[in-house]
């Protein structure tokens, strides 16, 4: 069996940037009190990162180089989450077409990142539960990225 998608990365044009994903968090998730509650703890562990990224005798430079990476991160974690709620299941290489065009129509508000980073952004989002990967389990297949089952609303 093989997954497909009707979304063309076309379609993903004119997505609206939010200040921040807090703002946008609760239209995108469409949650009950109880499922936000959790929602919330993990998308606070995701976006917020592993743990730091300089150690405390690290010089300057390097917390500061710390500090920008992190940032960007963040900004490509909350697009990728963003896009995959909206726009509906996409592919890895979709994502990465996506966040590319959106990247070159807002080069002021997305950070640009090598190619493949958006998809493995999602791969992240997907360990913490705050999307789905679904896939045929064919090796070689492309999987899809989707909102968890459980977010669905019927």
């Amino acid at each position: 069996m093989m997954l497909a998608t009707n979304v063309q990365p076309e379609q993903v044009q004119d997505v609206p940037l939010f200040e921040s994903i807090e703002a946008a968090w609760p239209t995108l998730t469409g949650l009950s009190p109880a499922e936000h509650e959790y929602d919330t703890v993990s998308q606070a562990m995701v976006l917020d990162g592993p743990g730091p990224m300089a150690r405390r005798s690290d010089n300057v430079m390097s917390h500061r180089a710390a500090d920008r990476v992190a940032v960007k991160r963040r900004a490509v974690l909350e697009k990728v989450l963003y896009l995959v709620r909206t726009t509906g299941p996409l592919r890895g290489s979709e994502i990465n077409e996506a966040y590319d065009r959106l990247q070159r129509q807002h080069p002021d508000e997305l950070p640009r990142v090598a190619w493949d980073t958006p998809r493995k952004r999602a791969g992240e989002l997907a360990k913490a539960d705050l999307i789905e990967y679904v896939t045929d389990g064919v090796r070689g297949h492309e999987g899809l990225y989707r909102r968890p089952a459980w977010q669905v609303q019927s």
